[in-house]
């Protein structure tokens, strides 16, 4: 999609987004306080990493992150690199370091809510887009406020 971009406006300049505050240093605070932010819950799900010349790294799944013994190794100067979130009940997401959203799931409160705006399977299919569209932008803009804002 973004060569015919390219293509289509004579070039397109894409680069990562960058935000005041550093992703993995709110990450590794919201374990740290053992619950997240706002509209925010953490998930089950996180990867750590330490320093140094071997970097260690722990990856901790399917677990409950406010137990002290995940809390330990943040306490223990290891910074979060990837966590796993929940926002509203409506959007499940795994956020990265560099602020890269991975495995994003629309979870059964968005789809309800589409059912009451659909018909058919065509009208359901568009309301279903549009709602999630909707919940991913304002997920986004509440993150990036928790993040300090963007970086110019």
């Amino acid at each position: 999609m973004l060569i015919k971009l390219r293509e289509a406006l004579g070039g397109l300049k894409v680069a990562m987004p960058h935000t005041r505050e550093s992703p993995a240093s709110l990450m590794t605070e919201w374990l740290l306080q053992g619950h997240a932010e706002g509209d925010f819950e953490l998930g089950y799900n996180v990867l750590l990493q330490g320093v140094g010349d071997v970097v260690p790294k722990v990856k901790i799944s399917k677990k409950d992150l406010t137990t002290a013994e995940v809390i330990k190794h943040a306490q223990n100067g290891m910074q979060v690199v990837e966590l796993e979130l929940e926002w509203r009940e409506q959007i499940s997401f795994t956020l990265t370091q560099d602020f890269t959203l991975k495995r994003i799931q629309y979870l059964d409160v968005l789809q309800e809510e589409a059912e009451g705006h659909g018909d058919d399977a065509a009208s359901l299919m568009f309301a279903s887009q549009i709602l999630m569209t909707e919940a991913l932008g304002t997920m986004l803009d509440e993150l990036v406020s928790y993040l300090g804002g963007w970086q110019e």
